[in-house]
C-alpha cells in the first residue's frame, strides 16, 4: 500500500508540472513529461505487478478446549477451492466452491500425531482447472491434546514393547587386527535431551553392554552421549562419542555413527551403526564395529 501510494504521488506531481507547462505554452517541454509519465507507470506496473497465486492465512490454530478443533482460515488472490493435507495422513476439505474467502473447523478428537507441532499444507483448484500447492505452515497442538493421546496408550502394550527393548540386544560384526568376530550388544538410553515438538531429543547419554564371542577382549561397558540430527526420507543420523572398558586395563575412545532407517510400531527405530574403538598411544588392538538394532527412549528420563 505505501508502494502504491507513492506511485499515486508522483503521477500527481507530474500532472501538476504537466498542466503548468500546458498554460505556458510549452508544448515540448509537455511532450517530455508525458514520455516519462508514461514510461514511469509502466516500469512502476512490471515491478509491483505479480500474476502469480497467493495465499493469505488469517487463522490457523487448535482450540485448547474440548473437543479440540482445527481453526483455519485464509484468502486466496483468485476464486478457488480448497483442502488442507495435516502431516500427510489427513485430507481435509476446507471449501467445495470456488471463492477467494476459505474459512472451515475441524474436529480433531479422532486423529493422532506423534509430534506437538504438526505440519500442513494447502492444496487448491483454480476454475481453469489448475492446482497449486502452498508452502508447509506448522500447527501447534495445545498440551491437553498430547496429554490425551498418552492416556490411551495400553499400559500392558508399553510394557510388553519395553521388555522387548531390554531384551533384543544388538547383533554386531567385529573386526579386530583383520579377525572377524559376533557379538551382541545393548545400548539403553538413559538421559534424553527434548527440544517442543520434535520426534526425538536432541541428544541423550546412554550406557551399554557389549559381549563379543571368541574375541581375544570380549566384554565391554561404555558410557557416551549421542547426537540426533532428523533428516528427510530417514528417520535420523546420530553422531556419538563413548568411553569405554573391560574393567581389567583395556580402556579407550569409540567415535561412532548411526542411522535411523524406518520406525516400527512407532515405538521402536531400526538403525544401523558403525563405531571404531581405539586406545590412545596403542594401536594393536582397534576394533571396528558395524552393528543393527532397535532405538526407543521409552525408559529413559527426559529433559
Amino acid at each position: 500500500m505505501i508502494v502504491l501510494l507513492n506511485l499515486h504521488l508522483h503521477k500527481i506531481k507530474l500532472l501538476n508540472i504537466i498542466g503548468t507547462a500546458m498554460k505556458k505554452n510549452l508544448p515540448i517541454l509537455y511532450l517530455v513529461c508525458t514520455i516519462i509519465l508514461s514510461s514511469n507507470i509502466i516500469a512502476q506496473d512490471e515491478d509491483y505487478y505479480d500474476p502469480g497465486f497467493e495465499i493469505f492465512l488469517i487463522d490457523s490454530y487448535v482450540t485448547s478446549k474440548l473437543p479440540h478443533t482445527f481453526i483455519l482460515s485464509f484468502f486466496s488472490s483468485d476464486s478457488c477451492n480448497a483442502k488442507v493435507i495435516l502431516n500427510d495422513d489427513y485430507e481435509l476439505l476446507v471449501t467445495e466452491q470456488f471463492t477467494d474467502q476459505h474459512n472451515a473447523e475441524f474436529d480433531m478428537t479422532s486423529m493422532r500425531f506423534d509430534t506437538s507441532i504438526v505440519p500442513y499444507y494447502i492444496q487448491v483448484e483454480l476454475p481453469d482447472g489448475s492446482e497449486f500447492t502452498s508452502e508447509k505452515y506448522e500447527l501447534i497442538l495445545p498440551d491437553a491434546y498430547e496429554l490425551q493421546a498418552a492416556k490411551e496408550r495400553s499400559l500392558f502394550t508399553v510394557c510388553c514393547l519395553g521388555s522387548v527393548v531390554f531384551l533384543l540386544p544388538s547383533p554386531t560384526m567385529v573386526s579386530i587386527d583383520g579377525e572377524n568376530y559376533f557379538g551382541l550388544s545393548k545400548e539403553v538410553p538413559i538421559i534424553s535431551f527434548f527440544k517442543s515438538g520434535y520426534n526425538y531429543p536432541v541428544g541423550y547419554i546412554s550406557l551399554e553392554y557389549e559381549y563379543v564371542f571368541n574375541a581375544p577382549v570380549q566384554s565391554f561397558v561404555r558410557a557416551g552421549y549421542k547426537y540426533m540430527i532428523q533428516f528427510d526420507g530417514i528417520e535420523f543420523i546420530s553422531p556419538g562419542l563413548n568411553l569405554f572398558t573391560n574393567f581389567d586395563g583395556y580402556n579407550g575412545i569409540s567415535p561412532e555413527l548411526s542411522v535411523g532407517l524406518f520406525k516400527i510400531y512407532n515405538v521402536f527405530t531400526f538403525y544401523t551403526k558403525y563405531r571404531y574403538n581405539f586406545q590412545p598411544g596403542s594401536a594393536d588392538s582397534d576394533m571396528h564395529e558395524i552393528s543393527i538394532g532397535l532405538y526407543s527412549n521409552i525408559f529413559s528420563f527426559n529433559f
